[in-house]
C-alpha cells in the first residue's frame, strides 16, 4: 500500500525545487543580460553549444572559456558587473541542473507511486 503522506511530502519537495528553478531561470537570464553585449545571441549560442556538445561541456565552457558566446558590454562602466556575472553563470548553471535532476527523480517516484495505487485499485482477476 502507498504511503499518502510520504506522496504528499515528494509533492510538497517538489513543488520547492520548481520554485527554486524559477528564480535560477530568472537569475540567469539576468547574469547573461549583464555578461553579453548582445545577450540573446550569446544565449542562442549556449542552446546550439549544449545541444552540440552536451550540458556537462556547456557548464565547462561557461567555466574556462565565456568568451566564446559573446563579447563583453561596450560600455566599459558596465566591466566589472559583466565580468562577474560571467564568473557565476557556471554556477547558476550547476545549481539549476542538480534541482532539475532532483525534480526528475521525484516525478518519478510519485509516477511510481501513481502506478501502485493503480494496480491497488484493480487487483488481478
Amino acid at each position: 500500500m502507498i504511503d499518502f503522506d510520504e506522496d504528499q511530502k515528494l509533492a510538497r519537495k517538489l513543488q520547492q525545487i520548481e520554485t527554486e528553478m524559477d528564480r535560477l531561470e530568472e537569475l540567469d537570464k539576468l547574469l547573461v543580460r549583464k555578461a553579453y553585449e548582445n545577450p540573446d545571441a550569446a544565449d542562442d549560442r549556449m542552446v546550439v553549444y549544449r545541444d552540440t556538445n552536451g550540458e556537462e561541456a556547456l557548464f565547462v565552457a561557461l567555466r574556462e572559456n565565456p568568451d566564446q558566446f559573446g563579447a563583453y558590454p561596450e560600455d566599459k562602466a558596465r566591466f566589472d558587473d559583466a565580468y562577474m556575472a560571467r564568473k557565476e553563470l557556471p554556477v547558476v548553471f550547476a545549481q539549476y541542473k542538480r534541482l532539475r535532476d532532483e525534480a526528475d527523480l521525484i516525478r518519478a517516484q510519485r509516477e511510481r507511486f501513481g502506478q501502485e495505487r493503480e494496480d491497488d485499485r484493480d487487483p488481478p482477476r
